[in-house]
């Protein structure tokens, strides 16, 4: 009787390490996350893997979509290597892509987080498991770095946490190392599993966002061009193509919508004056039929 028992604590001990050492994927979707973004004020972005893979040249990327409280929208293209446990994100605007997590790490490696203006190594410093508010438990990795701006001070601790993300910056542009964004509360199957209680905004109110329709859908930005860029006051688009109506949206920097309209019947060019807008950095997205049809940076000179 002794043995059986003692063979069923082995058992039950084995398979719970099992079930805590599968990997969970991130990019499921059922998963939605809530994260405030610091700026020119303060407002409340929730995003959202959606049912629909987007092929961008030869690879399928899952399409994430980002609401913001006051209106806006955008679009996260990411996608998940289970067998490395990576996941990287598709950037529309530069057409590259980047690694921005990856747990198949070990304590003592390195990850390089790398954008447009930054390259910052962080090294592994712990790694162990973590509860969630359903009772499983995830694989928590603790990364360090040292900030560029602040070279001299104790390095900078923060962590992943396997299928959730971050644990205290947003998901997928938690942009190293200026933290202008915070992690709210993670979301699975429409139950909260991790909450930050950060300035008790709360998940309880997490509002859902409908999945967008199944299909697929191809971003081939190399169809379209547009002049002058940098651009004064009118920038002239070629979109390669004929569409009985296109929708534009231009985003700032912090991805608030600065201007949206719908261009009707522009056959196959497209003007948007720009004489209105102030110099800066600026994203302009072109979709038609509720598919997109290109994502262009643009430069507003003096």
């Amino acid at each position: 009787m002794k043995r059986l028992t003692m063979l069923l604590v082995c058992l039950f001990c084995c398979t719970t390490l099992v079930a805590q050492n599968s990997y969970v994927p991130l990019l499921n979707a059922n998963n939605s996350w809530k994260a405030a973004y610091m700026g020119c004020g303060m407002w409340i972005s929730i995003q959202s893997v959606t049912d629909q893979d987007t092929l961008i040249g030869t690879t399928s990327y899952k399409k994430i979509k980002s609401e913001s409280d006051w209106g806006g929208y955008d679009y996260f293209y990411a996608r998940e290597d289970l067998a490395e446990k990576q996941v990287f994100v598709y950037d529309i605007y530069t057409q590259t892509e980047r690694m921005i997590y990856d747990f198949s790490l070990s304590v003592g490696d390195v990850f390089i987080y790398q954008d447009l203006n930054y390259t910052i190594p962080q090294t592994v410093t712990a790694i162990d498991q973590v509860q969630l508010q359903d009772g499983s438990w995830r694989r928590r990795i603790n990364l360090a770095y040292v900030s560029p701006f602040e070279p001299d001070l104790e390095p900078v601790h923060y962590n992943w946490i396997e299928g959730v993300g971050c644990d205290s910056l947003s998901t997928f542009d938690y942009a190293l190392p200026f933290y202008y964004s915070s992690l709210i509360c993670h979301q699975s199957k429409n139950q909260v599993l991790w909450d930050t209680q950060l300035w008790d905004i709360g998940c309880n109110d997490m509002p859902q966002i409908p999945q967008e329709a199944l299909g697929n859908e191809t971003i081939n930005n190399k169809q379209v061009s547009f002049y002058p860029n940098p651009v004064n006051d009118a920038l002239t688009v070629n979109l390669g193509d004929t569409f009985s109506e296109v929708q534009v949206q231009i985003s700032n920097l912090l991805g608030q919508t600065i201007q949206q309209w719908t261009e009707p019947n522009p056959a196959e060019t497209l003007t948007i004056f720009t004489n209105q807008l102030p110099t800066g950095v600026y994203y302009v997205q072109l979709s038609s039929n509720h598919k997109v049809i290109a994502n262009l940076k643009m430069v507003k000179a003096d």
